[in-house]
């Protein structure tokens, strides 16, 4: 038993690489091979080439000769004739009837122009025969490709089967049980020679001629046994036109056990049973024991050829739904085992005159692959070890895939064709994707990708009608969608350039068909039911439902729904999600109609014939703009950015100019051919042949030759819009678990060639964030998490963004649009910042009530900002500056006015403090107790800045630890500094704590650090003689270095910094400024 191997052994193959592609050969434009190069016609029009269709192109060997061999191919009339040695290929002056047509369903020619006779164009030889029944029947012989030398007429009565070598066979009577066979030979003086054939059995039910070559050819004859009819093999040797019986019973009491015999130069198979067993017979000694006897295990019955004098070659039909064919495997002599030769093939094996066997198919194994399949002749040969001997006479061009339908939007095109997998009804080809330049000028291929494969019910395409067959909707934003239902009761939208499913909504409907597709929205229809459903597509299957009615003609624009009337021709539209509809228009005579479509300023309806009104089709279109509306041809169209394209039965397609508006009373829109009806060929279906980019774009179709144009329109595309919108979040709350992010959506009328979104503090103007994109297809989305350009959060507060997106094509303004957001929980301005540039500022109040911050940096103190009004009622004995209490992103200021009441104002970041800022009462009175009040910062470690307040009376020290709005009640936290003069310093030595400074009435300088406990630590002298200073004031950092800084105004107004070192130390001091005195108070 022979035993199946699915590899075979390196030194087994060698395979030779003498190429010519079998198109080389002068032939049509339909005949001609696609090639990998985009090509671009001179009035900047842009073809994609052809994909390669999955199933190899059908071919059929004729004729295996001496020298090389005779071919017919699917697509192509021609006989072609391929030199082995040269792989030359030549066309015969004789063409076929017809182009063969190959069914990639069955694997077979479902019109084939030739004869599948074994002969019937020449066998065992170069002889080539051609029979014509005009002007009568005769037989004219050839040398390959070569001249005729001879022309052999068919006596009266007699029917042609074949030629073998230089012998014409015919046969008397019915063809399928002659009365006798005769060998026609040509003579000289154009006269041929008649041998009857002598021998064969007589009475035969039916006889038919099965193989041959030079020498002899079978034939097999029906004849009657006990239990029915069974067959025998005679073999003619044409020399003597005799006829003898081959070996046909090994067992005689089985009439039925040989199916069948295969002749080779040097051998002759017989087969048993359906292939399951074959023996090898000496062609010299048919009588004498089979030279090998194997038993073969096959799914199937193989098709077989001897190769040279006992290597068995055969070819596995195709398993389950491999439709490239199967192995061809060979079982070399002395062996069991198996080797593939060539991965996939037909199932036809032809045998040359020297032994030699020719098969068509590819050396990879297609079963368990996808993609293109190399195909080609091969020419299997004995090396002079034994070992089988590949070579690839001549390459087999690809079938240009079908193109079952197309989508265009926002400069991406989406096609399905059958190239890269076949299953039939199953996996019917697959989808691709090509990215076109956006930009003006030419549209240039920017990349290509295979995405995933066709199921067999995204389309009706059935292989009798396999073309233009499933009608596709680009979404604009990198999506698109089908008529059919990806699956019972789904809509499933498939993304650009990948694999996997997109968005989804599931209707429940058991027919639901996509009618219209625009961004997130889309329509769909439950073909069973006449119900209709307005839909959101979200990933991954989130999606629903927005309306449910009855059947209406509709179409969506980005967010607006457009709805037909099932009373009249009135038009209304509303905003989606959830707007209220709101009549717009009326159709030109009133009809309702059965098809809208929406872009831009534009509405298109379309009405059908009204027999029984005698009413005609009608359609027209709406400009929003004017408000007015023109009819126009009722004929198949499809609405682009300011044009409108229809197909006409008399001139293709047609382009109607939309942009100069409703024309005046009199004029037309103007209109001309954009592809001519024999350009277009047999793609007249919307969406399936030819279809519009209404995001901004072209028009493409798809030629006979299934290549896809993009044909530019000439049409200036409208001005970049927003055509809908998921607004970000106006608050931005980063405390949240998970952290929010502010995020956008905004879908885009054309294409943008890049897009920034600038966010800046809404206090102090200061850009603060940059966010840039590229190239943004229908789609901007924008995010951003809180924090700045080094990934640092930025303040809470109020900021306000803007989103700028450039056209792609150039053409018209930016797109901008704004906002405002609120950013919280993402943590205080630094401490005593103001005027939110991120140092601290110093706060003076002058005798005269105005307050002025000057804001801090470089070292030193900028121009004041100020707020006058602190006299009278709103006289205020001591101000502190503090921060944020209600977590605005502003700091805010504590305010004791002159009766004991004590509150916190918000004047907002960067504005002066006034008595009409808001304020919160944190303190209802008695607050006048204390003679101090400071802020050292975070006392309590819960980052917030706490409060400390000094009765010198008694010298106590209280903490009121800030929570929210409100204070804390009191905690004792020190004792025994009466008579000192107390300053918040902030964070002094790096700890996160705020820490404090004393001065005692001696003028030393104490250092008192934050302790965990919320009370200061035992203090440190750090300086003496600072009872010279009547203000010492801790600003924060002012000198851009991250630590804490003091500042100090001595008696005669003289400002002093003293730098931190950020250890609780300070550098000595630097003089900042005169003229302090003016201030009755720095805090």
């Amino acid at each position: 038993m022979m035993r199946r191997t699915r590899t075979r052994a390196l030194a087994a193959l060698a395979l030779t690489t003498t190429v010519v592609t079998l198109a080389a050969v002068p032939a049509t434009a339909a005949e001609a091979p696609t090639g990998a190069a985009v090509v671009r016609a001179a009035a900047a029009e842009t073809v994609l080439p052809a994909t390669q269709r999955r199933i190899p192109r059908g071919t059929r060997i004729l004729e295996a000769g001496t020298t090389g061999l005779l071919l017919a191919q699917e697509g192509d009339d021609r006989l072609l004739w391929i030199d082995y040695a040269t792989g030359t290929t030549t066309a015969l002056a004789t063409r076929l009837a017809s182009k063969p047509v190959y069914d990639v369903d069955n694997g077979s020619f479902t019109q084939a122009p030739f004869s599948f006779e074994p002969g019937y164009y020449g066998a065992g030889s170069d002889t080539v025969a051609l029979y014509s029944a005009t002007p009568v029947p005769h037989v004219t012989l050839q040398k390959g490709a070569g001249a005729a030398f001879a022309d052999i007429a068919l006596p009266p009565g007699q029917t042609y089967k074949g030629t073998f070598g230089d012998t014409v066979v015919t046969v008397e009577g019915d063809p399928n049980a002659p009365g006798a066979y005769h060998l026609l030979k040509a003579g000289g003086a154009g006269k041929a020679s008649d041998t009857p054939v002598k021998g064969l059995l007589a009475g035969a039910a039916e006889s038919r001629l099965v193989d041959g070559d030079a020498k002899s050819v079978i034939v097999r004859q029906a004849v009657s046994v006990p239990s029915g009819r069974a067959w025998r093999w005679m073999m003619i040797d044409l020399a003597t036109g005799q006829a003898t019986g081959l070996p046909d019973r090994p067992d005689p009491e089985d009439p039925y056990a040989v199916t069948g015999f295969r002749l080779a130069p040097r051998g002759l198979l017989r087969l048993h049973g359906h292939g399951t067993r074959v023996d090898v017979l000496d062609r010299a000694k048919l009588d004498a024991a089979p030279l090998r006897t194997l038993g073969i295990s096959a799914p199937d019955q193989p098709e077989f050829a001897l190769l040279g004098r006992e290597t068995l070659l055969g070819v596995d039909p195709r398993i389950n739904d491999d439709r490239t064919g199967g192995n061809l495997w060979s079982l070399p002599e002395g062996s069991d085992d198996s080797n593939v030769e060539l991965g996939s093939a037909h199932l036809q094996l032809a045998v040359a005159p020297d032994g030699s066997v020719l098969a068509v198919g590819s050396v990879a194994e297609s079963s368990t692959s996808q993609g293109d399949v190399a195909w080609a002749v091969h020419r299997l040969t004995r090396s002079a070890t034994g070992a089988t001997e590949v070579k690839r006479v001549a390459t087999v061009a690809p079938v240009p895939a079908s193109v079952y339908g197309l989508a265009l939007g926002s400069g991406i095109l989406n096609t399905s064709d059958n190239s890269t997998v076949y299953e039939p009804a199953t996996i019917i080809g697959t989808y691709r994707t090509a990215r076109l330049s956006t930009g003006p000028g030419t549209p240039a291929v920017l990349s290509s990708t295979v995405d995933r494969p066709t199921g067999g019910e995204d389309g009706g395409c059935w292989s009798w009608d396999s073309k233009r067959c499933l009608a596709m909707f680009s979404s604009g934003d990198g999506n698109h969608g089908r008529l059919n239902p990806t699956e019972q009761g789904g809509t499933v939208l498939f993304p650009s350039g990948a694999t996997g499913w997109g968005p989804r909504v599931t209707t429940g409907e058991d027919s639901p068909a996509l009618t219209d597709l625009s961004g997130r929205f889309g329509i769909v229809a439950g073909l069973s039911s006449g119900n209709q459903y307005v839909t959101e597509f979200k990933e991954p299957s989130s999606g629903s439902v927005l309306i449910k009615r009855d059947k209406v003609a509709s179409a969506v624009w980005g967010s607006t729904l457009w709805s037909g009337s099932t009373a009249d021709g009135t038009i209304s539209r509303q905003d989606l999600p959830r707007g209220a509809a709101q009549k717009v228009f009326k159709t030109l005579d009133g009809c309702m109609p059965n098809a809208l479509q929406a872009v831009g300023r534009w509405v298109y309806w379309a009405c059908p014939k009204d027999a029984d009104a005698g009413k005609p089709a009608a359609a027209g279109l709406f400009d929003q703009t004017s408000g007015k509306a023109v009819a126009v041809p009722a004929d198949p169209a499809l609405l682009g950015d300011g044009y409108l394209v229809r197909r006409t039965e008399t001139t293709g397609l047609e382009l109607t100019d939309l942009t100069g508006g409703v024309p005046a009373a009199g004029k037309t829109l103007p209109t001309r051919v954009l592809v001519g009806k024999a350009a277009l060929g047999a793609s007249i279906g919307r969406r399936t042949g030819w279809t519009v980019d209404r995001f901004g774009g072209h028009v493409a179709y798809v030629d006979d030759a299934e290549r896809v144009h993009i044909v530019p329109t000439g049409v200036a595309a409208s001005p970049l819009t927003g055509i809908d919108v998921v607004a970000p979040a106006a608050v931005l709350d980063l405390k949240k678990v998970p952290a929010q992010t502010w995020t956008g959506k905004w879908w885009l009328s054309k294409p943008a060639a890049s897009w920034t979104l600038k966010v800046r503090d809404r206090a102090t103007g200061v850009l603060t964030v940059v966010r840039r994109g590229g190239e943004a297809r229908g789609l901007i989305a924008p995010t951003w998490d809180g924090k700045d350009a080094f990934g640092k959060l930025l303040y809470s507060g109020a900021y306000d963004w803007a989103l700028t997106a450039k056209p792609a094509d150039g053409l018209g303004a930016d797109l901008i649009v704004s906002g405002a957001v609120s950013l919280s929980g993402a943590g205080a301005r630094p401490p005593r910042d103001h005027v939110g540039d991120g140092n601290g500022d110093l706060f003076g109040l002058k005798a005269d009530g105005t307050a002025e911050f000057r804001p801090g940096g470089a070292g030193a103190f900028g121009a004041a900002v100020s707020g006058s009004g602190w006299t009278g009622a709103n006289a205020a004995n001591a101000v502190l500056p503090f921060g944020d209490v209600d977590e605005d992103g502003c700091n805010d200021v504590l305010v004791r006015m002159a009766a004991g009441e004590l509150r916190a104002y918000r004047p907002g970041c960067g504005n002066p403090l006034k008595p009409a800022s808001p304020y919160t009462v944190v303190g209802a009175g008695g607050w006048n107790t204390y003679d101090t009040l400071v802020s050292p910062g975070d006392l309590t470690g819960d980052g917030r800045a706490d409060l400390l307040a000094k009765n010198d009376a008694t010298g106590h020290l209280f903490l009121y630890a800030l929570n929210g709005t409100r204070l804390e009640a009191k905690v004792l936290v020190a004792e025994g500094l009466k008579g000192y003069r107390l300053t918040g310093a902030r964070d002094l030595n790096g700890d996160g704590r705020g820490d404090l400074l004393g001065r005692d009435p001696a003028g030393k300088l104490w250092f008192y650090a934050g302790g965990a406990d919320g009370k200061p630590a035992a203090p440190v002298q750090i300086g003496t003689g600072w009872n010279i200073f009547n203000a010492v004031v801790g600003v924060g950092d002012i000198t851009g270095d991250g630590k804490s800084d003091l500042v100090a105004r001595d008696t005669s107004g003289v400002l002093w910094r003293y730098a931190g070192r950020g250890n609780g130390r300070f550098e000595a001091r630097v003089k900042i400024g005169d003229g302090w005195g003016a201030y009755a108070s720095l805090s």
